[in-house]
């Protein structure tokens, strides 16, 4: 079914009602592909606007702002230490850090040590009967050593070594044992996750750390590994006015997403509005 174009006019309308403090909006973003780009060629000028963007989102009241991505607490904490009200659940659902607590004081809500190290040494018979040796992966793929509670190989450029290696994992870990992701738009990123462990498991997580629902929730991403959060925003009674957006060009992906954009541009320039005293021209 086609998705619908999200009507981000109607939304920043709606959006404002809540303002201050009788209110409370949800603002849910993965962070590759929705808020930032590593594939944007202005990546750099564009990230730098975002991040200030982000401070000022956290700096209204009645926003409500937390990042849910696959990134690493390392990574999480180079990158956004310095926006103070900010929340954020890393690796997919198992980290997790309250918007006022310090950025040091994040912490694994599920991890399942025996999962990581099982799941390791079947991925390293799979290297092996595919003719690789310590240390070396398939297709020049590298292991995230940052990553506690999930797996994610990286690559420089895609090739069709890394492809099969995929190919095999996918084939050999059941969904019984892992679910495996793999980014299409780029063939550099696989991810290896517990089954039990997803971006939906976020959301139910902060559901059960707040009073009340929140009066309006939106929730951004842009792949596969976002269906989870979608979903749960729309059935875990986090809210009852739900916006699930995905970012894509098709009009007709495989989602849980109610609406699309076709770039994150259009997201950002519609989050700028959301504040009206953030006034720093859009850098693109």
């Amino acid at each position: 079914m086609a998705l619908s174009t999200f009507d981000c006019a109607s939304f920043v309308e709606t959006a404002k009602e809540y303002r201050g403090d009788s209110g409370s909006v949800l603002l849910m973003f993965d962070v590759d592909g929705t808020l930032k780009s590593h594939m944007d060629g202005n990546r750099n000028r564009v990230g730098r606007w975002v991040d200030k963007l982000l401070q000022a989102l956290c700096d209204e009241p009645g926003y409500h702002v937390y990042l849910n991505t696959g990134k690493s607490r390392d990574s999480l904490i180079r990158n956004y230490r310095a926006i103070t009200n900010l929340g954020w659940y890393g690796e997919h659902g198992a980290l997790y850090k309250a918007p006022t607590a310090a950025y040091h004081d994040s912490e694994f809500i599920a991890y399942d040590k025996n999962w990581v190290e099982t799941t390791k040494e079947q991925l390293k018979t799979i290297r092996n009967e595919m003719g690789y040796r310590h240390p070396n992966w398939p297709g020049r793929g590298k292991m995230d050593p940052e990553k506690l509670a999930t797996i994610t190989f990286t690559t420089k450029s895609q090739n069709h070594d890394f492809n099969d290696f995929w190919t095999r994992i996918s084939s050999e870990l059941s969904d019984n044992d892992a679910r495996v992701t793999y980014h299409y738009a780029s063939g550099t990123l696989m991810e290896i996750t517990p089954p039990d462990v997803h971006k939906g498991t976020a959301v139910e997580h902060l559901r059960d750390q707040i009073e009340h629902p929140y009066h309006l929730a939106l929730a951004v991403g842009d792949d596969e590994r976002d269906s989870d959060m979608f979903r749960a925003i729309k059935t875990s009674g986090i809210t009852s006015d739900p916006y699930t957006v995905m970012i894509t060009e098709q009009a007709g992906p495989d989602t849980e997403a109610q609406y699309r954009l076709g770039h994150y541009y259009e997201l950002l320039k519609m989050l700028q509005q959301l504040v009206p005293d953030f006034t720093d021209p859009f850098p693109v």
